[in-house]
């Protein structure tokens, strides 16, 4: 989309000396698309990463702001006060390519005041791409490669350009975890289809930023276990690739049903939730009850069940299947989303009973 920019059209027949000295400005920027296309999927993921940094759950969550941006500058080092890609001059980039010509355009509509979409923060890398080797290269395709070479990927935290596909692979796609959810699809598809529908997009349900993070408050998920920050990035992690975020917009800030289901499994591969024998030595009846049996616990006591395990931490080797995991952390997820729905949870003509599956009578009426 970046390609079609007037704007970058003119940034790269000033900038790039071959096109100056009469070469084809077609072929200069074949030869950024190809700069990028080696790339590509390393863009989209300092993308997502930094929008997830965002505390914004809105649609402009859906970009990256201000904020976020300075940010990526310092994690990346991308300016360099020696060359002219300062870091003052890398705000005004932002600023630049932030910048829309024609207000009244779809992507116009579509695009957050003092925030990047994703083709604007292509443009943003080869500008400042531009401004730090210039002195050196005088090709913008060529910058763009040194860009990633010699300052992005050296410098990036290994969490920002993680593969998603590497946990799909790895973990997610094994008969065990599908064991893990059956025996609560039922009432998982009720609560997604009910929080679909808090704010509806024209009419159309929509499992946004918003919702996500509503059902996971709900199910008391986000807290000491599980930060804000990491339940953004379980969210936009478990979408899959949109090529067109302008006509594909809904798809691009919203997660479908399976989408859902993924990204329940991903706070559960990053959960510290007990194991089997764990839960057996405190005695407890279900989720709730061990949660609640921990809490009454001496200090003392209460260490060993509530120490968090190294392999519960982002990006360390997992030491257990995924499975037993995803079904503990539903049985408590539902168990405290009966709270927030009278023990009942119905969308649609569909109903199900939470009481007496996930909580029983007693714990319903202690935490209510």
């Amino acid at each position: 989309m970046v390609l079609a920019e007037d704007r970058f059209h003119k940034f790269v027949r000033k900038m790039d000396e071959g096109v100056k000295g009469g070469e084809s400005i077609d072929d200069e920027l074949e030869d950024i698309r190809k700069a990028f296309a080696g790339r590509y999927a390393t863009v989209l993921r300092l993308f997502d990463y930094y929008c997830a940094c965002s505390s914004i759950l809105t649609k402009a969550a859906f970009s990256i702001s201000q904020n976020s941006y300075n940010l990526m500058l310092q994690e990346t080092g991308i300016p360099d006060e020696t060359t002219a890609c300062t870091f003052d001059e890398c705000k005004k980039v932002f600023i630049v390519c932030n910048f829309e010509a024609d207000k009244k355009s779809e992507q116009s509509d579509m695009n957050e005041d003092k925030a990047l979409m994703r083709y604007e923060f292509i443009e943003c890398l080869v500008r400042m791409a531009h401004a730090r080797f210039k002195k050196d290269i005088d090709d913008v395709s060529e910058c763009v490669d040194a860009l990633f070479d010699d300052v992005v990927l050296r410098n990036v935290t290994p969490e920002s350009i993680l593969d998603t596909d590497d946990f799909r692979r790895d973990r997610l796609y094994f008969e065990e975890v599908e064991d893990g959810f059956k025996p609560h699809l039922k009432p998982l598809r009720i609560v997604y289809d009910k929080y679909a529908m808090l704010k509806p997009d024209g009419g159309r349900p929509s499992f946004s930023l918003m919702e996500w993070v509503t059902v996971l408050n709900d199910g008391r998920l986000i807290g000491d276990e599980l930060t804000v920050r990491e339940a953004r990035l379980c969210f936009f992690w478990s979408r899959m690739v949109v090529a067109d975020e302008v006509k594909s917009r809904h798809k691009f800030m919203t997660l479908s049903w399976v989408e859902f289901l993924e990204a329940l499994a991903r706070v559960a591969d990053m959960t510290n939730i007990p194991t089997d024998e764990m839960v057996a030595d405190c005695g407890a009846i279900n989720m709730i009850d061990y949660e609640f049996k921990v809490q009454k616990m001496l200090p003392e006591e209460r260490e060993k069940f509530s120490e968090r395990r190294p392999s519960a931490d982002l990006l360390a080797p997992k030491t257990r299947p995924l499975g037993n995991k995803v079904d503990k952390l539903c049985k408590s997820l539902l168990g405290y989303i009966s709270c927030a729905h009278n023990g009942v949870i119905q969308h649609g003509g569909k109903r199900a009973r939470l009481i007496g599956t996930y909580i029983t009578e007693a714990q319903f009426k202690e935490i209510m």
